[in-house]
């Protein structure tokens, strides 16, 4: 029979540095008119902005959370009645300011009001989270030295917080595309910056644009490689799927504990073949198909270390941007049992213990009491490994602490079925992946977009009339390829599914998933036997489809 696991990956979608703006003062400002009405209102001191404040706030806490980084002040939001700075951010007193003119305009765009407010917000929190206070200090120190090196400064580090508080506003749920421009126009004419009486003090509302577009190619990027990194880990990849996250985390310089916490994860799922069945008999949290641990490998030791070693600094990398970041605690955990420092382990999971909800992280507990059970289980003391296998099962059972049972019982665990099960026809855009790669090779299909990696690996992206493919060759394919097809509709056995489609509709043709992974407000499923991934919103319904094929 088929075992469908579930596994959390966290998910899981800009501004000048006003110059013109006192040197003394430690803000980096999304926008300036110093003629603009000045401040006689602010939510410290007034009620007065109300529902305006708590919609903003939300959003500020959204991308807070999404950015995981505790191992900072948490900035605070303050709205003010002035029309001078739409949003800014004073580093010295970690403080994120938004304008009731600029909350305003950012509600009139209707559907995408907040995507809008998210930018705007999100910008200044990268500043922030970046500590963009160098300019400020080389300005105020060495003023007299100031040459046209820092105007070059600034807009690097406004393309910078334009990239990344875009990427930022999509791990937080928000969806930017195409928004920046409307939103841009709308804070020109609002603010009146291209009728300044010192025309050479600001951009242009062209000049300003063209700086958001060079930053959202950049930003397109990173969605793209994000998106294949989630597709490649859907499909057992892992060690390739961690790659890709590399280019986010050091070419893109993006931190995040989600990030890290995922490599972490891919890292320690590249290990577990490599322990063989007396060691590790049981199944970890963290393990995402317990199908691949019946196929284990012939035991690497070395690899095996290497796999935990990067795993075990990604996970304690999470755990410096927050402490007290749950998932990064179980997950650590986990490999701490592999390692075999049950001390450790267990000192990870009572500290677990002392901050989750009964009621709303049950699925976590449901964890850390199965990842309590291993560690007695594995020295021997069966009577206390059940108590909690029995806890950890009352609180989410699944495929994990149900196999654990069954083997504390000497009952019979899932068996994986030798059965073929035969391949149903499902396509895309009328597009044959099978002949896909020769074409390539003979130039007849050419990419739109190429990433190089590192010396091996590359990206493509090909777009096709309603649908994009997206390619990771692996030393030009001799080493082994991945196309991943992306549309709006899908052909199964012949019937057309459009986007919307509720994904039961689907499992009643394809049969039970292969793999569930659980995101933020989505899941990712894999139908391995017929090459077909699903993203899936929280009502059930089908917001992509993907086909693949992958040679390795």
């Amino acid at each position: 029979m088929k075992i469908t696991t579930t596994c959390t990956l966290t998910l899981v979608y800009l501004c000048l540095i006003c110059t013109c703006v006192s040197s003394q003062e430690a803000i980096f400002a999304f926008a300036y008119n110093k003629e603009g009405k000045t401040v006689t209102l602010d939510s410290e001191s007034s009620e007065h902005f109300d529902y305006k404040y708590i919609i903003a706030e939300k959003v500020l806490n959204d991308l807070i959370e999404a950015k995981g980084t505790y191992n900072m002040p948490r900035p605070h939001l303050v709205m003010n009645n002035a029309e001078q700075k739409p949003a800014w951010v004073d580093l010295n007193e970690a403080r994120i300011v938004l304008e009731e003119k600029a909350y305003d305009i950012c509600s009139s765009l209707g559907v995408d009001s907040l995507s809008a407010l998210s930018l705007l917000i999100s910008h200044e929190l990268i500043h922030y989270y970046e500590k963009h206070d160098w300019h400020n200090h080389f300005l105020k120190n060495y003023s007299d030295e100031v040459n046209g090196s820092i105007a070059e400064e600034s807009l690097s580090l406004e393309i910078q917080a334009d990239q990344m508080g875009g990427f930022l506003s999509k791990m937080a749920g928000f969806s930017t595309v195409g928004v920046y421009e409307k939103l841009l126009s709308r804070i020109y004419e609002d603010y009146k910056l291209d009728q300044l009486s010192d025309k050479h003090a600001y951009p242009s509302l062209k000049e300003r644009i063209g700086l958001a577009l060079k930053a959202e190619d950049k930003l397109e990027e990173m969605n793209l490689i994000f998106e294949m990194s989630n597709q490649l880990s859907l499909i057992g990849e892992y060690e390739l799927a961690s790659d890709y996250l590399d280019y986010i985390l050091i070419k893109c310089k993006f931190q995040s504990r989600e990030l890290h916490n995922n490599k972490g994860i891919l890292m320690a799922f590249s290990a577990l073949p490599y322990f063989s069945q007396q060691e590790m008999p049981y199944a970890v949290p963290f393990e995402i198909d317990i199908e691949s641990r019946l196929n284990r490998k012939n035991i690497d030791v070395a690899k095996r270390n290497r796999y935990i070693e990067i795993a075990m600094q990604s996970f304690k990398t999470a755990l410096l941007l927050d402490e007290n970041y749950v998932p990064a605690q179980i997950n650590l955990a986990s490999l701490q049992i592999l390692n075999g420092d049950y001390f450790e382990a267990e000192y990870l999971c009572k500290k677990s213990l002392k901050t989750l909800d009964d009621h709303s992280q049950s699925r976590q507990l449901s964890s850390v009491y199965n990842n309590l059970s291993l560690i007695y289980a594995l020295q021997g003391q069966q009577d206390i490994a059940d108590k909690y296998i029995n806890q950890s099962i009352n609180h989410y059972e699944n495929d994990i602490n149900t196999y654990n049972r069954n083997l504390y019982n000497n009952s019979s665990t899932h068996e994986v079925s030798q059965d073929v099960v035969q391949k149903i026809e499902c396509s895309i855009d009328g597009v044959n992946l099978e002949t896909l790669y020769s074409k390539i090779m003979q130039e007849e299909e050419s990419a739109d977009l190429a990433i190089t990696l590192d010396k091996s690996s590359q990206f493509y992206r090909i777009k096709k009339d309603n649908s994009d493919v997206y390619v990771s060759f692996l030393d030009w394919g001799d080493m082994g390829y991945s196309f991943f097809q992306k549309g709006e509709h899908i052909l199964i056995a012949g019937s057309k599914y459009v986007l919307g489609t509720q994904a039961d509709k689907i499992t009643e043709v394809l049969g039970p998933p292969d793999q569930v992974l659980n995101a933020n407000n989505a899941k990712l499923i894999n139908y391995k036997s017929h090459q077909v991934n699903l993203i899936v919103d929280e009502e059930g319904k089908v917001t992509e489809f993907f086909v693949y094929k992958n040679v390795n």
